[in-house]
């Protein structure tokens, strides 16, 4: 304490008032919007990626490239979270897997998909031994219920990575985020799924450059993946039918 009795920052009661004064909360969601802001910003027509890929509305993904969207906080906080546990699950298997003499690579950035009118970039979530591709994804406790593990988008992401890396091998581990259940799949390649794949982003590609709307999924508005898509009030608004967009 200083001699006029004003606190110090040295002081442990001024640090302890001052940050319990901050709100973490409203601190919280203002960093993971600016983070949501910077994603958006590298996104572009002609420029895509693996996450698109097998995404069961093209209209969401149409969405993502041509609405500034801002989502809610919940909904950030919730891919926030999932974020954490994959890379704290990527790091555990890496030190596991080496410690066994394997040789694993995290974030393994996958050489783009390039053709005359779009490209397709991407990462595995873990490459071993240059040969198995390794794709991790967390989900909630419902998702083991329905015996529809593992889902075709999550396929053809690892399509397209084993395709580009040339690797012989992949799998897909589910993660439930709540308990720490652990359920791997094994995935074969399958050429039609990756052509399938790539046909679809071409389909994207077509539909942002003509301002051509996708139809709207049949599961509008409250089954999945329309039920927690936070796109749709622009969809309500917009119709089922194909149609330029409005504004």
């Amino acid at each position: 304490m200083l001699e006029d009795g004003k606190l110090s920052r040295a002081d442990p009661v001024f640090f302890e008032v001052n940050v319990l004064a901050i709100d973490f909360g409203v601190m919280l969601t203002e960093y993971l919007q600016e983070a949501e802001k910077n994603k958006s910003k590298t996104r572009s027509i002609g420029k895509y990626y693996a996450s698109e890929l097998g995404n069961e509305c093209l209209r969401q993904s149409y969405y993502r490239y041509t609405l500034n969207h801002e989502i809610e906080p919940f909904t950030l906080g919730v891919f926030a979270l999932g974020n954490v546990l994959h890379d704290f699950l990527g790091n555990v298997y890496k030190i596991q897997l080496e410690k066994d003499g394997h040789v694993v690579e995290l974030e393994k950035e996958v050489p783009p998909y390039k053709n005359k009118q779009f490209e397709i970039h991407g990462r595995a979530d873990m490459l071993v031994d240059e040969s198995l591709v390794v794709d991790i994804k967390t989900v909630s406790p419902n998702a083991f219920k329905f015996g529809s593990l593992p889902y075709e988008s999550h396929k053809s992401q690892v399509m397209f990575y084993m395709h580009q890396l040339a690797a012989d091998e992949a799998g897909i581990i589910y993660v439930d985020k709540y308990a720490l259940r652990i359920v791997p799949y094994v995935v074969e390649y399958e050429p039609k799924l990756f052509r399938s794949s790539v046909s679809q982003i071409r389909n994207l590609h077509k539909s942002l450059l003509s301002g051509e709307l996708p139809p709207r999924h049949e599961a509008f508005p409250k089954k999945y993946p329309c039920s927690y898509c936070p796109y749709q009030l622009e969809c309500e608004k917009n119709g089922p039918q194909k149609e330029g967009l409005d504004g």
